[in-house]
């Protein structure tokens, strides 16, 4: 049980770290089960709604993150970096 409590912290830091990402991720599960469940008989379309939800979620967080750094602009320096997050858990 031990071993597998730094996987859990590791796994809510990513919905943490970028609710965006997250919150976009959840949906696009959502939304293929949705899929799925209404469409019983076709389980390609709820898998490549999940695939491009995914994909779509992934392109779009990645381009806000660019986009202050594109501008010239540094985005505010938090308390704690990531990379010091991460290995402290």
């Amino acid at each position: 049980m031990n071993s597998l409590t730094p996987l859990g912290r590791k796994a809510i830091a990513f919905f943490v770290d970028d609710a965006f990402l997250g919150l976009a991720t959840v949906m696009s599960v959502v939304v293929a089960v949705l899929c799925r469940t209404v469409l019983g008989d076709r389980p390609l379309i709820a898998g490549a709604l999940l695939a491009g939800g995914c994909l779509l979620a992934l392109t779009f967080s990645v381009a806000r993150a660019a986009a202050p750094a594109k501008s010239g602009q540094v985005p505010p320096a938090s308390g704690r970096g990531s990379a010091s997050r991460l290995t402290r858990m």
